[in-house]
């Protein structure tokens, strides 16, 4: 039988690992998951970019307000949803490290 001692060293060793892999792994899934709810169920449009102002992320509001679908805007600039006379508003925003979350609206 284990003494009482050894039981609760256990229990602490167990906090002190933190959550398993596996549990990590579920939490991932969920907050994607979630994620993917609140990109599809919003009502405004939403353009991630990388670092080279390519477009990694377009919702359906986006498809909708640039009659876009998402599979021919991601992998392209992002110059081509932005209205050629803000593009040189937005290019120097950014070199100049102000942001630029909402242009035109």
């Amino acid at each position: 039988m284990e003494s009482r001692s050894l039981r609760e060293d256990k229990k602490k060793q167990a906090i002190s690992d933190g959550p398993s892999t596996s549990q990590m792994a579920l939490s991932l899934r969920l907050s994607e998951a979630r994620l993917v709810g609140i990109l599809a169920s919003a009502m405004d449009a939403i353009i991630a970019v990388d670092e080279d102002q390519n477009v990694v992320l377009f919702n359906a509001a986006a498809e909708k307000m640039f009659r876009c679908p998402s599979s021919d805007a991601l992998g392209q600039s992002l110059d081509r949803f932005i209205p050629v006379r803000l593009r040189e508003v937005h290019r120097q925003r950014r070199l100049n490290g102000q942001s630029d979350r909402q242009i035109g609206g």
